[in-house]
């Protein structure tokens, strides 16, 4: 009984060892900001996440409010910071946009998510 408890014990550390280990990247910010309610257009949608990501697995879709693309450039790295994605905006008009993102960490983890903001009138 004392082995079980032991090799139990053993097999929970590890999984806890890997889960810290080797996160999945996660937004950390964007900007514009989700929800954001920006006054003018922004000339790039930029987001950050936790951890380093493969740019050429990655990428950044904005729609306007009636789910139309929006032409963006190619997605790239901000300065060189592996941690960043960017895609150039041409001038938007008032209205609510999303942001749909994906990206693939060095980890090999692939992560999604999405956001909105608006630009006022």
């Amino acid at each position: 009984m004392k082995t079980l408890r032991i090799l139990i014990a053993g097999a929970v550390s590890s999984l806890l060892f890997v889960s810290t280990a080797w996160p999945h990247a996660h937004l950390d910010r964007a900007s514009p900001a989700e929800r954001a309610e920006e006054t003018t257009s922004p000339a790039a949608v930029t987001l950050t996440f936790t951890q380093e990501i493969e740019l050429t697995l990655s990428s950044i879709k904005v729609t306007n409010g009636k789910g139309e693309p929006i032409p963006t450039g190619a997605p790239e790295n901000v300065g060189g910071n592996r941690k960043s994605l960017r895609v150039g905006l041409p001038r938007l008009a008032p209205g609510v946009y999303k942001v749909d993102w994906a990206v693939t960490s060095v980890d090999t983890h692939r992560v999604d998510g999405s956001y909105t903001f608006a630009i006022k009138p």
